[in-house]
């Protein structure tokens, strides 16, 4: 059988172009793991990443569209640039959830820290005026009732905030806790008391 001889030039070039894809390829593997690390990380702390910090959340969501973007176009190399760091965002993201979560509680032990003397006073004073013959001038029957329903709704807002506390909800438990002490003050009002006392 006749061979044609092929020049050393074109061998060359052949030989080049054959080992091209796999010198661009080289980036694929790497690109892709990356992309799936961070979508599994970011799966996990989706939730709470957008409750707790949206803005990082969005940022890191739309750093990976762009990673998976250049490796479905076959841009691995791209792919890998856009991607070798989001996982180590992604663990910075769930620490920053973390110092989040633990500020939240803080401010809400902080809001509500003097809730439960005043609610206990409150409560006391009723007890006080209801066994009394007679009420002090400025007092009647129904500011008494006031007081008293006024009573019941802070000490159920007071335990559901808390609730939302435990269930992870930090920002609605703030959000709920933050009007109580001057509406506690409001119930103090009624029944002519000071905060003091």
């Amino acid at each position: 059988m006749l061979r044609v001889a092929r020049p050393a030039g074109l061998a060359l070039a052949l030989a080049l172009a054959a080992a091209l894809p796999a010198c661009t390829d080289s980036a694929k593997a790497p690109a892709e793991a990356a992309i799936r690390t961070t979508e599994a990380g970011l799966a996990a702390v989706e939730a709470e990443a957008n409750r707790y910090l949206p803005g990082q959340a969005m940022a890191l969501a739309a750093e990976l569209a762009t990673a998976k973007a250049a490796a479905a176009k076959g841009e691995h190399k791209q792919a890998l640039l856009a991607a070798r760091e989001l996982p180590a965002k992604v663990e910075a993201l769930g620490a920053a959830i973390a110092a989040r979560k633990a500020d939240l509680a803080q401010r809400f032990g902080t809001v509500v820290a003097s809730l439960p003397d005043l609610l206990a006073a409150i409560r006391e004073r009723l007890e006080s005026l209801s066994a009394a013959k007679k009420l002090p001038a400025g007092l009647d029957a129904q500011r008494l009732q006031a007081a008293r329903g006024e009573l019941a709704v802070l000490e159920r807002d007071l335990a559901r905030a808390r609730s939302l506390l435990d269930a992870g909800q930090a920002i609605e438990a703030i959000e709920l806790a933050i009007p109580l002490r001057s509406r506690a003050r409001e119930t103090m009002g009624l029944l002519g008391m000071n905060e003091g006392r």
